[in-house]
């Protein structure tokens, strides 16, 4: 039994096994070229171990990037929102405030004390600041 795909397998182990003693006779008997393939292979490395950081570095600043513009949109629009509340809860209040006066409510109440807080001198120590003694 011949198989001829063993005899190609086993011929080219023979070639590369006296290929490989060559080279390896031939920078063995030459240590300066040994020293400048070692360099050359390890500054090869030292490069490519360059331009993967700078790859990473590259993509780790877009990401910054994307992820400060996604942050100050968030809070723009989180800050307008809530502009936007405050501005319709004091306009409720002033329209609340309008309306009460409108509908009659009772007179004493806008003349107690509470109310002309700004036109009255500052309390002395015993008399309280808010009055809570108002009466139809």
């Amino acid at each position: 039994m011949f198989n001829p795909l063993l005899v190609l397998r086993q011929r080219f182990r023979h070639l590369a096994r006296k290929r490989g003693a060559a080279v390896s006779q031939a920078v063995g008997n030459r240590p300066f070229l040994t020293g400048i393939a070692g360099t050359l292979i390890a500054t090869a490395m030292a490069g490519l171990t360059l331009a993967t950081l700078y790859s990473g570095r590259t993509d780790a600043l877009n990401h910054a990037r994307e992820t400060s513009a996604n942050l100050v949109s968030l809070i723009s629009s989180d800050l307008a929102r809530n502009v936007e509340i405050y501005d319709l809860s004091l306009q409720e209040i002033v329209h609340r405030s309008r309306r009460s006066r409108r509908s009659g409510i009772c007179p004493t109440i806008c003349a107690a004390p509470c109310c002309s807080i700004a036109r009255r001198s500052p309390p002395t120590s015993a008399e309280p600041m808010w009055s809570t003694s108002v009466a139809c």
